[in-house]
């Protein structure tokens, strides 16, 4: 009879996947019902994220075409109303906040001063952190300065250089800050801030402008009189032959 194989220490050990699976499989038998529970949630949730997904890709998608639609009415009074159906529609989406946007725009292009400017600052009110807050802000100075408040747009200027240093805005914004100031009767601080919007917006018109209010508003340089030139007669002097 051949001898019993040995017994080794390796042969004693466990299997530790073996038994990692083990107490898995003796887990959900104990808990079948909080297992079919678990999974059941898992697929709800997976079948209502991707419900809202396709509900989401779908309702921006109509928002988008409705957005074009009403930019392309021709009458800024229909314009404007159907851009507002549009915010309402279709709240929470990316094309009602730029309709609200453009409602606002439409009334300014309209001569519509004061309804724009409460359009632009409703906008702000609701979203002030969105990418067109900068250009609602320049914007609300545009209408203080179209109704003739120029010290208002000055704080509507200034705010928007301060809040947003670095956009296009805020650079444009120092060109109308010196008109503003002009009108109020500072042209000093008008040829500062000229000064500013040539430095931050080199080789464009609004330099050009910039350029051009400064040398409206410098004195005329005094030349002397070049070579050859007669100097003029010194009022002080007395004529030759007279005492």
């Amino acid at each position: 009879m051949p001898p019993a194989p040995k017994v080794t220490r390796r042969d004693l050990k466990e299997d530790k996947v073996y038994v990692s699976i083990a107490s898995v499989v003796d887990f959900f038998a104990r808990n079948r019902m909080w297992a079919a529970l678990t999974a059941l949630a898992v697929v709800l949730a997976f079948g209502l994220g991707y419900y809202w997904t396709i509900r989401s890709h779908r309702l921006a998608s109509e928002a988008s075409w409705a957005l074009y639609k009403a930019g392309e009415i021709e009458s800024p009074s229909e314009k404007t109303a159907a851009l507002r159906k549009v915010a309402s529609d279709f709240s929470g989406t990316p094309s009602a906040r730029a309709a609200l946007f453009e409602a606002a725009n439409t009334l300014y292009a309209n001569g519509q001063y004061d309804e724009a400017l409460k359009a632009y600052t409703d906008f702000l009110k609701k979203y002030p952190n969105h990418l067109l807050s900068a250009a609602a802000m320049e914007a609300v100075g545009y209408c203080h300065e179209s109704l003739g408040k120029w010290k208002e747009a000055i704080g509507d200027y200034q705010r928007l250089i301060q809040s947003r240093p670095g956009s296009p805005e805020a650079a444009r914004a120092n060109y109308r800050l010196g008109l503003c100031y002009e009108k109020v009767g500072e042209p000093d601080k008008a040829m500062v801030v000229y000064k500013k919007a040539a430095e931050l917006l080199p080789k464009t018109l609004w330099a050009e402008y910039a350029e051009a209010r400064i040398a409206s508003l410098s004195p005329p340089a005094v030349t002397s009189p070049g070579p050859g030139t007669q100097e003029p007669p010194d009022a002080s002097a007395k004529p030759a032959g007279k005492k």
